[in-house]
């Protein structure tokens, strides 16, 4: 089998490797590798140590190994992916992990901000609702609450900045929009 040197790899290298019965990489140095599938498909990978280390059994810290997957082999060529590789290596020495930073891209859960995940709370608990409940807490989150922290992102709003809310909303008397605001943001926690 060839050896491969640190980003010695080189598309003549790669464009006629088959599937095989099992997976198996080519090396492309740095973390970066290209795994044949036995499909044949060629998928570009970065390996990198991310997280918190552990101690293995001998009583060694150990650092977890993760993979980023790049994208396949021939849509993306050997200097893009190490472009790509070279990017996903700042962020983890920044503290990013490029992996759980993609999965949050592609499927992200809710809008961080208090009105998008208010919302989501709204379409997830309306069924079980009767139709003028649902109508009233609409109608509460919309007068009383999104225009004073519907844009906040969750994860920066505090307490003290919910103050003014309740004052707002207690003054009328309106025990109920406060319950909802507590579960929404019990929510968007």
């Amino acid at each position: 089998m060839k050896k491969y040197a640190r980003n010695k790899l080189t598309d003549a290298d790669i464009r006629p490797k088959k599937g095989k019965d099992r997976p198996y990489n080519l090396p492309g140095g740095g973390g970066l590798y290209c795994e044949v599938l036995p499909s044949g498909t060629k998928v570009w990978c970065y390996r990198y140590k991310f997280g918190v280390p552990r101690e293995n059994k001998s009583g060694k810290l150990i650092t977890p190994e993760k993979t980023y997957t790049i994208g396949t082999y021939p849509d993306v060529g050997l200097s893009a992916a190490r472009k790509l590789r070279d990017e996903a290596k700042k962020k983890v020495s920044n503290g990013i992990d490029p992996s759980a930073e993609k999965q949050v891209k592609k499927h992200p859960s809710h809008e961080s901000t208090f009105k998008g995940i208010a919302l989501e709370w709204y379409k997830e608990n309306k069924a079980g609702w009767s139709e003028s409940h649902a109508t009233r807490t609409i109608n509460y989150l919309e007068r009383d609450v999104f225009p004073l922290i519907g844009a906040r992102d969750v994860d920066t709003l505090t307490a003290p900045e919910l103050i003014p809310v309740i004052k707002n909303v207690s003054s009328r008397g309106s025990d109920r929009c406060c319950q909802a605001g507590k579960r929404i943001y019990s929510t968007g926690i």
